[in-house]
């Protein structure tokens, strides 16, 4: 299952099979972010330590019921973090998390 762009076709988005870690890069850094996971860290200090050409995996738990901590397997976490003291929505999570990562890139 896909979803393709209402212009050309173009395949925007891709369902895949479980077990999703199988798709992602080998020796990847895999990070979910959770209100529930803790203690609030500055994700821009976080940032500072991950070396620019290791591959990321984010897994972004906003979700209005549940906690997707509970759906991902222990296996395929190396570490969880909160990135504020309340909950936000994905919109807004992403945006921190990416902001931070294009700063620590350089990228203007």
């Amino acid at each position: 299952m896909s979803v393709r762009s209402s212009h050309g076709g173009k395949k925007l988005l891709k369902l895949v099979r479980s077990p999703v870690s199988s798709h992602f890069p080998i020796g990847c850094r895999r990070i979910a972010f959770s209100h529930s996971a803790g203690n609030a860290t500055d994700f821009h200090d976080y940032a500072q330590q991950i070396d620019p050409s290791e591959p990321l995996v984010l897994i972004v738990g906003a979700m209005a019921h549940g906690n997707v901590l509970d759906l991902i397997g222990g296996d395929v976490l190396c570490s969880s973090l909160s990135i504020s003291k309340y909950p936000l929505s994905a919109a807004c999570a992403i945006s921190r998390i990416l902001g931070s990562l294009e700063r620590r890139l350089g990228v203007l």
